[in-house]
């Protein structure tokens, strides 16, 4: 879908860790369980919706946000969540 393949391009350009994935569902892996839910409620403060997944679902290791994409979605979505998550990080890595 051209919703996955935006999502793919964007992801090379993040400074964030995220898993390869051909599929809808795409997941960020930060490493800690209270970074996933802290980036999980900065997203949600500003009306986006992502799981934080993290223990017993995965490893500690594994930590991070689990992003499906569905049909719904638009590009400008894609743009605005990728936005969203380099301002988090940017102010937790000044």
């Amino acid at each position: 879908s051209q919703l996955i393949a935006l999502f793919r391009s964007l992801i090379k350009q993040s400074p964030l860790n995220w898993i390869d994935s051909p599929s809808p569902i795409q997941r960020l892996q930060l490493g800690c369980p209270y970074l996933a839910l802290y980036y999980a409620n900065e997203l949600k403060k500003q009306g986006i919706s992502c799981c934080a997944i993290r223990k017993p679902t995965v490893s500690t290791k594994e930590s991070g946000l689990r992003v499906i994409l569905n049909y719904n979605h638009t590009s400008e979505q894609i743009y605005t969540l990728f936005d969203k998550l380099s301002r988090i990080y940017e102010d937790k890595h000044p």
